[in-house]
């Protein structure tokens, strides 16, 4: 069991991680959230943005939007949990909303890796493409040249 805070509906609350994964959390409180309800949830220096999945009495889980570094999560110190909470709630949401996140800076070197390949294929075919065109120009030219040579030489 990890103590957390859980911030639902801009209301912090104690709770407990009962289970944790690298995409989820299994988590105990005094109030499940229904279910498709977004959540902050703090542990240290740890901020995880997550969605409920499921709730059940006490219990729910929540999917998160990040993947979570586990170990770091569970030997998180519990003396700044608090803390960490409340001034992440001072700072305002736009503030939040606007940083980049890992998903959007992962999504942003997705696409630049992606047409870079794009642009080294059509690359490679435009090269090939010329390498064959020189080679039919220069047939087509050399046999008419060389015919035209042997005839003129023979004479």
């Amino acid at each position: 069991m990890i103590s957390a805070r859980v911030r639902v509906a801009g209301i912090w609350g104690d709770a407990c991680i009962l289970d944790i994964s690298t995409r989820g959390l299994l988590i105990q409180a005094a109030e499940s959230p229904p279910r498709g309800t977004y959540l902050d949830i703090r542990r240290g220096q740890h901020a995880i943005v997550a969605r409920v999945v499921w709730a059940e009495d006490r219990r729910f889980g929540v999917c998160t939007q990040d993947t979570l570094a586990v170990d770091a999560i569970i030997r998180q110190p519990d003396a700044s949990t608090l803390q960490q909470a409340e001034s992440a709630a001072a700072q305002p949401a736009a503030d939040r909303r606007h940083s980049p996140r890992g998903t959007e800076v992962r999504h942003e070197a997705s696409r630049i890796l992606s047409r870079t390949i794009e642009f080294s294929v059509v690359a490679l075919f435009a090269g090939s493409l010329a390498v064959v065109a020189y080679s039919t120009v220069s047939q087509a030219l050399w046999r008419p040249l060389a015919q035209l040579s042997s005839t003129m030489g023979a004479n």
